[in-house]
């Protein structure tokens, strides 16, 4: 009589079979609209594609057709024959399989043995799955010949193997049981049936082993022996054409865009709370009316894009019309600083809204958006500082360049909380107003304005007697002043006290984060030694119009990888290699110091140029390698909304219109009740 074992063994090794025939499912409306329309426009592209992979090279199909609601496809080349959509990526199923993949590692709730084995065990694309995606009608001559195999056009598809799949295969199997088999073929079922069987066993019946180290076993480490697959009836896998930008495996992983990394944008959940009383009050109203002009086809990400252009024309005018950055300039170059800020403002407030109305909110928004900003810090703060008249003075760079530090440490604190904070007074908001209000007041009265005292300006009568404190203090004079105190006693602190609260509440230590502002530090202090040095000469030659160009790419690198370590879960980046030409120029900047001869000007130009091009090349280069790795893994685009979820758009604001218009009389005046 067999013992309990041997006999556990033999049941376990037949639930095994069963399961490793188990189909991923997943439920449809777990998926957003927008991520299901992606996913079929992409299935009714790989159709015709995967046809040129089976016998005849039919490049036609019979039927090609997708279903988002339910995501249920057809895909029937013109020879009658249909692919096994399950051994390819870019379609249903391997997208299905994906989503199961994203909801088991989702449920691991962090652990990484975990969400480890959610990928291992669940392989998807070509990993030599049954051929399931077919309708097979077998016949067996008299003779015993092998059985022919036809494709039944019409039919639907869903899923990644399962009963459907079974049903065929079990099919085709009883029908060509009745025809001899080779002793070859004969023998190799023999050995992958009962092989299977001995190996668990050998498991179950073996030493006394923990229950749960029994299912870290996949079935393709168990399968000794793998038949070989009819060409005819298994094409060769297709697999996605690499881009000449794909990044090597290691390569991949410093830039947080390995696939271990990328899988947590699939989880990914936007936070951000703005405390801000003209937002929440007024500007939200403006922002709400403003996005419903903008059509539906245009993609978020390109309103983006469009916000920053206004800010590119203004330095590109600045250069043109102002290039001293101290005027004074024509009264409608002022007007269109303060008008191309605050359009990059509106764009960069609609951006997200116009996301949620298109359906096409992702993660890579956020990256975009944030990384916009970062290239704005020195370039709207420049436009800034020649409303002013400060020129190439150090409050002129001072000021142009001051808005690096709050972003940066927002950054680094929406790293740690995993939420965005503005409070009150912000320099999103309040901070971008007050610039539109400087240039506003530079292109009416004239720049000269910030050089007059401010009693004088004010009016004595209106300081209650205290006008005396300020003395004849001017604008420009308590300008620095002012921009620092507001970031030491204000920004940096609420960053700091946010940090620490969620270190503590994770049970995490303190100390190691303050680490992370030594790219910052280096920074910050590379451009006050090679900036204020007296033996530098770009200032004096006026060239900070192109040293915050250079920056700009510097800075965003910085800030934009730190977003992305915080999308991808991905260790804290304390260096860029864009840093080390920036510690050189604070070098030759001060050659006398270490008694050497100072540089010449021209020399130093066009280290500076030389550094402008390559921060340029190294930060667009950086900038495609993250955008196309993030949308092949999402299956979106950037800057364009894909022609299905356009319609899908389409359709739904027809549909709200006819409701809308269905129930006027319930509505006073016949306006929307949101």
């Amino acid at each position: 009589m067999p013992s309990f074992k041997t006999s556990f063994a033999i049941v376990a090794a037949a639930l095994f079979s069963l399961s490793a025939r188990a189909q991923y499912t997943i439920d449809p409306n777990n998926v957003p609209l927008s991520t299901r329309s992606q996913w079929c426009q992409s299935q009714l592209t790989s159709c015709p594609l995967l046809c040129l992979q089976l016998p005849g090279e039919s490049s036609t199909t019979e039927a090609n057709d997708c279903d988002a609601t339910t995501l249920t496809y057809d895909c029937v080349c013109g020879n009658g024959m249909s692919p096994n959509a399950s051994e390819f990526s870019q379609t249903i199923p391997y997208f299905i399989c994906t989503e199961y993949g994203n909801e088991c590692v989702a449920a691991c709730d962090g652990a990484t043995a975990c969400q480890s084995a959610c990928r291992d065990d669940h392989p998807c694309g070509a990993q030599n799955p049954t051929r399931v995606n077919t309708t097979t009608s077998s016949t067996v001559p008299a003779t015993g010949t092998a059985a022919s195999t036809t494709v039944t056009a019409g039919t639907v598809f869903t899923g990644i193997g399962g009963a459907a799949g079974s049903a065929a295969t079990t099919a085709a199997s009883s029908s060509s049981s009745t025809g001899s088999k080779s002793a070859a073929q004969a023998a190799l079922d023999i050995g992958r049936s009962y092989g299977l069987a001995i190996v668990f066993a050998s498991l179950f019946a073996g030493p006394e082993r923990n229950p749960a180290t029994l299912f870290d076993i996949r079935p393709s480490d168990l399968l000794a022996v793998k038949l070989p697959q009819a060409p005819s009836l298994l094409p060769q896998p297709v697999t996605t054409p690499t881009s000449p930008m794909a990044p090597s495996k290691k390569q991949a992983a410093h830039e947080c865009v390995s696939e271990e990394a990328l899988v947590h944008l699939k989880s990914y959940k936007y936070s951000s709370v703005d405390k801000s009383l003209i937002s929440n009050y007024i500007l939200k109203h403006y922002w709400n009316g403003f996005v419903e002009l903008l059509p539906l086809w245009l993609a978020p990400n390109l309103i983006t894009l469009l916000g920053f252009l206004f800010i590119l024309t203004n330095v590109i005018c600045l250069v043109i019309f102002m290039p001293d950055l101290v005027g004074p300039g024509p009264s409608w170059l002022y007007y269109s600083f303060a008008f191309g800020l605050w359009a990059y403002s509106t764009m960069d407030n609609v951006d997200g809204k116009q996301a949620r109305r298109t359906g096409t909110s992702s993660p890579l928004g956020e990256l975009f958006d944030h990384g916009i900003d970062s290239l704005n810090c020195t370039l709207g703060s420049l436009c800034e500082t020649a409303a002013m008249g400060l020129g190439c003075s150090k409050a002129g760079v001072f000021t142009a360049l001051i808005p690096c530090l709050p972003m940066y440490f927002s950054t680094w604190e929406t790293y740690h909380t995993h939420t965005l904070y503005l409070g009150v007074f912000n320099g999103p908001t309040e901070g971008l107003i007050l610039a539109c209000t400087i240039m506003i007041l530079s292109g009416y009265y004239g720049p000269d304005i910030w050089t007059h005292r401010i009693t004088d300006l004010v009016g004595h009568h209106y300081f209650l007697g205290y006008h005396e404190f300020f003395g004849s203090y001017s604008v420009r004079d308590l300008w620095v002043p002012i921009l620092l105190t507001s970031f030491l006693t204000a920004h940096l602190p609420a960053c700091v006290i946010n940090v620490v609260n969620a270190r503590r509440k994770n049970n995490l230590p303190v100390l190691p984060v303050f680490l992370e502002w030594a790219p910052m530090v280096v920074f910050t202090f590379s451009i006050g030694a090679w900036l204020y040095s007296p033996y530098s000469t770009l200032m004096t030659e006026n060239h900070l119009v192109l040293f915050c160009l250079t920056m700009s790419f510097v800075f965003g690198r910085m800030t934009t990888k730190i977003i992305l370590a915080h999308l991808t879960h991905q260790p804290f980046p304390y260096w860029t290699v864009m840093l080390h030409p920036l510690v050189g120029g604070a070098v030759i900047g001060n050659l006398p110091r270490f008694g050497l001869p100072a540089i010449h000007p021209a020399i130093e130009l066009w280290y500076l140029r030389a550094y402008f091009a390559f921060a340029l090349i190294a930060y667009f280069r950086w900038a495609f390698l993250v955008i196309n790795s993030i949308c092949d893994y999402l299956g979106i685009n950037c800057l364009t909304i894909p022609t299905a979820q356009q319609a899908a758009n389409k359709e739904k604001t027809m549909g709200s219109n006819g409701t809308t218009n269905g129930h006027t009389n319930g509505i006073a005046n016949g306006k929307r009740l949101d």
